[in-house]
C-alpha cells in the first residue's frame, strides 16, 4: 500500500491518498511489463528522511515548475500524459506547472 511505502522509503505517515490516473510502462532492457498506479498524498505527517541510502543519494521536495531531469520513468511517462496538475489549480499539467 502507498501508506506502507510512504513509511519504509522517507518515514512519513501518509493520511489519505487520491487516484490521479495509471500508466502503462515496458523496459525492455529488464524484460519486465509495469503497470504503475499514480497516487497523491492528501496529507502527512513527520519529516521526511532517507530510509534506503543504498538506493537514493538524497530525499527532498521538488516544486512542480522545478522537477529534475532523472525522474523515475513511470513519472515522466504520467506527466506527459498532461494529468490534472497537482497543484490543485485545476488546470492540466502542462499549461500550469509544467511551463
Amino acid at each position: 500500500s502507498a501508506a506502507k511505502e510512504a513509511k519504509e522509503e522517507a518515514d512519513i505517515d501518509i493520511l489519505d491518498v487520491e487516484v490521479m490516473g495509471a500508466t502503462s510502462d515496458v523496459y525492455p532492457d529488464e524484460m519486465k511489463h509495469y503497470i504503475t498506479v499514480h497516487l497523491k498524498a492528501l496529507g502527512f505527517s513527520g519529516e521526511p528522511k532517507l530510509m534506503e541510502p543504498h538506493k537514493f543519494s538524497e530525499i527532498k521536495w521538488w516544486p512542480l515548475d522545478a522537477l529534475p531531469d532523472n525522474l523515475f520513468p513511470a513519472v515522466r511517462h504520467f506527466l506527459a500524459g498532461n494529468p490534472a496538475c497537482l497543484c490543485g489549480s485545476g488546470k492540466r499539467y502542462l499549461e500550469c506547472c509544467a511551463k
